[in-house]
């Protein structure tokens, strides 16, 4: 028996101002379910995340989360990790990740001693006291990705976290971020324009049209999990990119 749904999308219309940014969006994502969303640049992507986190009020149709419609934010529910990360440049890392649990009133101590056990899940035990200039990039990713952890949300999206690395990083850091999801029983919708990081991460891939975006196609990702590195070689991962190109390509 399958799980069912905590998203769903249906038939969402999204506008900025006189700019159509999608029409008529339906999907789902079932619990415990890495869905993620691709599609020509500027389709509406990050739209479509923003409007299931109640960033973005729809032009019509609905979002509703865990059976209830979305009508403003929901940060008890749903956690984000955004491209540009956000994070506050004169914080160290363990304070990044504590600035969640200040805002929820969580006392000193013990905000301190989940920072740190979130850096040591992500790898970064060691760089607890270090500011983000003087992070790597992809260690940077890792304190947003623990920082949002810390709102112990059950719902996570990600629009294009790891978009400023290398295809092979990436890949690594989407590794780590499947084996931290299976631990913890997450929810993530995940907005990618890599098609490896799409076929490698996802059960299920909404491939989205040009603007405005509509549901072009949604994909069953047929992997196994837990995914390795070594499916990046076979001719299953080969064949589900050349269709996710495909559907791009005709969009």
């Amino acid at each position: 028996m399958e799980p069912s749904p905590r998203i769903v999308v249906e038939d969402l219309d999204l506008r900025y101002s006189d700019v159509e940014a999608a029409r008529g969006l339906s999907f789902d994502v079932r619990a415990g379910e890495l869905v993620s969303l691709i599609g020509p640049s500027g389709c509406g992507k990050s739209s479509a995340l923003r409007a299931i986190g109640g960033l973005l009020r729809p032009a019509a149709g609905s979002v509703r989360v865990d059976g209830a419609e979305v009508r403003g934010p929901l940060p008890a529910s749903i956690a984000y990790v955004f491209q540009d990360l956000a994070l506050f440049p004169w914080r160290s890392a363990r304070r990044n990740v504590e600035a969640p649990l200040e805002v929820r009133g969580v006392g000193r101590q013990e905000r301190r001693a989940r920072a740190l056990e979130l850096l040591d899940l992500v790898g970064l035990a060691d760089a607890a006291d270090r500011v983000p200039a003087e992070l790597s990039g992809g260690m940077r990713q890792r304190v947003a990705i623990a920082r949002a952890l810390a709102c112990d949300a059950g719902i996570l999206l990600l629009d294009e976290p790891f978009a400023a690395l290398d295809e092979q990083t990436r890949l690594k850091l989407g590794a780590e971020l499947l084996r931290l999801l299976a631990d913890q029983g997450k929810t993530v919708v995940f907005v990618t324009h890599s098609l490896p990081e799409a076929a490698y991460l996802a059960d299920r891939i909404v491939v989205l049209t040009g603007r405005p975006a509509m549901v072009k196609d949604v994909i069953e990702v047929p992997l196994e999990r837990p995914r390795v590195a070594a499916m990046v070689r076979t001719p299953s991962f080969h064949a589900l990119q050349d269709r996710l190109a495909a559907l791009l390509l005709e969009s």
